[in-house]
């Protein structure tokens, strides 16, 4: 499991740095772990406004107790999209970690 993840984050990176097309074909097994990431963040997510760093944090604890080391950079990558998804509200720059909040939307 861990080899996937860490698969995942090479492509991610491939992609950000224009190796791979935008438009490239994602494979079932690329994007297992991409939604067993986004399952964690959104279970650690709470109902009530909190702040990104402690999100992060929880996450990163509970993808440690899955056996999982996932950096916290991807973790916020991912919640940054789940934010643009409208799965996460959020309240200012979410990339500040410290000085912005974000909370599970209603309907997650």
């Amino acid at each position: 499991m861990l080899r996937a993840v860490l698969d995942h984050v090479q492509i991610l990176q491939k992609r950000r740095s224009g190796v791979l097309l935008e438009n490239s074909v994602t494979t079932p097994a690329e994007a297992e772990p991409t939604l067993e990431l986004d399952t964690v963040i959104l279970t650690c997510a709470k109902p009530e406004w909190q702040r990104v760093t402690m999100l992060i944090a929880a996450t990163v604890d509970a993808t440690k107790a899955q056996a999982l080391e996932v950096s916290a950079q991807t973790i916020a990558s991912r919640i940054y999209a789940l934010a643009e998804a409208k799965q996460l509200e959020a309240k200012g720059n979410i990339r500040r970690w410290r000085s912005s909040e974000i909370r599970r939307c209603a309907h997650t």
